[in-house]
């Protein structure tokens, strides 16, 4: 029992060092991600093995138990230190554009437990465009209660040449869930990926999706002027764009007028691609400058005005809708500086954005829906939406 102690003790300290590190591999990377998002794991293996150690290790085994698991418990401690203060100015941006309201934005319980929405209605694969002899399809979560609902549009990541509806989460379909329980109608989509299809054929896919609910709305149920859309990643990138040129830009053959934007949420979304290109996230765990450039059909330079036309800085010359930024400083995919410029441009002209950065969380981290920054997102973007719609 006390070489097992040990064991357990060094293997959650070393997983525990991985929160404080960069990764040099994806692999690892996500085992970051993991750890900080879930480190009130590894100090419950710490205090078993302490309380193991303590009955049944001696002498040596003992004290060297005990050295590693204190270490391995400040070490894995770092997240929850953080979130006292994460969660305070979380409430302050929110509150700073007007979305007033309760912050319960964790539940120590619920890291354990997980999160469980009540029932919704869902409706998958149903066909919203058909371009060049592919059917894109999205999953509609029906909003609970009577009446007409809001509408909520959901963009997933992937690089832009990976990905499909549904994804990018351990998890993928709780966040929509808990959305649909506060009565928001969503719709989950897919849209054309790289390399059959390069920008801007993604964005017209996106605004084909919001031409589909003012389109359907009747039956639906959903009111087609009160709708609002959150991206992850490269989605988050078309959702920004999407929001900030809907009903501005040409609508897309074949498809109706889009759902008016009344919001926009961007987890960990790259805003700026030529900066992207030219000095990706190190180590590049995905090779993001030839992602970028496989995506806007060349380098900066051989398709600069492409690359203008995909920034969503450059679309604040008129009013937008209000912004909900999310983004872990731990990000070693999208570098957290594509949030924090976008958030500058935002204030500058003048738009209601709530910038909302968690010290420890990577990329992708709110697919860990019940984890530390998963629980503080997911309240976020509830109080966000409850605003706007």
């Amino acid at each position: 029992m006390a070489l097992s102690a040990l064991v357990v003790a060094i293997l959650a300290a070393a997983i525990a060092v991985t929160i404080h590190a960069t990764m040099p591999t994806f692999g690892l990377m996500v085992v970051r991600l993991v750890a900080s998002e879930l480190s009130t794991y590894l100090i419950v293996f710490e205090l078993v093995a302490i309380a193991t150690a303590l009955i049944a290790a001696r002498d040596a085994t003992r004290v060297i138990t005990v050295g590693i698991v204190l270490a391995g418990i400040v070490l894995a401690a770092a997240p929850l230190m953080a979130l006292p203060g994460a969660i305070a100015a979380a409430d302050e941006a929110l509150t700073a554009i007007g979305s007033n309201g309760p912050m319960a934005a964790f539940s120590a319980t619920q890291l354990f437990t997980g999160i469980h929405p009540p029932a919704v209605h869902r409706v998958n694969d149903i066909t919203f465009r058909t371009i060049d002899g592919t059917a894109l399809r999205l999953d509609r979560y029906d909003g609970v209660g009577a009446g007409t609902h809001p509408a909520l549009v959901v963009v997933h990541g992937g690089s832009w040449r990976n990905g499909d509806k549904g994804a990018g989460a351990l998890d993928p379909i709780v966040a929509n869930e808990m959305f649909a329980a506060q009565g928001i109608t969503v719709y989950d989509i897919q849209y054309r990926l790289v390399p059959a299809a390069i920008f801007p054929a993604q964005l017209e896919d996106v605004l084909c999706a919001l031409g589909h609910i003012r389109a359907h709305a009747a039956e639906d149920g959903v009111d087609p002027d009160r709708a609002a859309i959150l991206g992850r990643s490269a989605g988050a990138h078309l959702a920004l764009l999407a929001a900030y040129g809907a009903g501005r830009n040409a609508t897309p053959a074949g498809c109706a007028a889009p759902a008016r934007i009344r919001g926009v949420i961007s987890l960990y979304g790259p805003t700026d691609l030529a900066a992207g290109y030219r000095v990706p996230a190190m180590p590049d765990l995905i090779g993001g400058s030839a992602a970028i450039a496989d995506f806007m059909g060349g380098a900066p330079d051989a398709v600069p005005d492409r690359y203008l036309a995909a920034a969503p800085q450059n679309a604040l010359g008129h009013p937008v809708p209000p912004t909900l930024l999310i983004h872990g400083q731990a990000d070693q995919v999208v570098k957290p500086d594509h949030s924090e410029s976008l958030a500058a441009a935002l204030r500058r002209g003048g738009h209601a954005v709530a910038l909302i950065e968690l010290p420890w969380a990577g990329h992708g981290f709110d697919g860990i829906v019940w984890g530390i920054g998963g629980q503080l997102a997911l309240a976020s973007m509830l109080r966000f939406l409850d605003h706007v719609l």
